[in-house]
């Protein structure tokens, strides 16, 4: 073989810049993607919180039963106030309607959730307890927040029949705020 063989390849010059033009587009699109992961945490805990209290308010009607949720460390047990219901929470039929709610034996724990990573509770309950006649007796706020503050916090907030709903203000309209 005579001649030589011709490699191409990139030019120091080319790989620069293809370089600088990737790592403005990354530096461009993290922000708005650490902004996704959190809005989806976020969301993630309030749907599984929602889906706890329909589901105890449901079995509660259903099967003519008081049902508690309260917050748990342990998932066993509920935590004594003032309690974190970021660190998990409980639901489970409480026969002897006891105040603050306590799992007794022979008292059935229908579901437990597991620590919220990333995210703060803040809730002026320490339990919730529906009752059959779909009343709980009192309302309830639970606000969901995590880095971002109040701004993106969402709240829970549960009506004197037990229906949650979801919102962006208070249970008077106000801004949400975290600590």
């Amino acid at each position: 073989m005579e001649g030589r063989q011709s490699w191409r390849g990139f030019s120091i010059v080319e790989l620069t810049i293809s370089l600088a033009v990737v790592a403005i587009v990354v530096a461009w699109g993290t922000p708005a993607f650490r902004n996704t992961i959190l809005d989806a945490r976020r969301a993630a805990a309030v749907n599984a919180f929602m889906h706890t209290l329909y589901s105890a308010r449901a079995e509660s009607l259903l099967h003519v039963e008081f049902v508690s949720v309260c917050p748990s460390r342990d998932l066993a047990q509920c935590s004594r106030p003032p309690a974190n219901w970021a660190e998990g929470w409980i639901v489970f039929v409480n026969r002897d309607h006891d105040q603050p709610a306590r799992v007794d034996p022979g008292e059935r724990v229908l579901e437990r959730h597991p620590r919220l990573e990333g995210i703060e509770v803040l809730a002026n309950r320490d339990s919730l307890v529906f009752r059959h006649d779909s009343f709980t007796g009192t309302t309830a706020s639970f606000c969901f927040c995590n880095a971002r503050g109040g701004r993106f916090a969402r709240a829970v907030i549960v009506s004197q029949t037990g229906r949650p709903r979801l919102s962006e203000s208070d249970a008077y309209g106000k801004p949400l705020r975290c600590n």
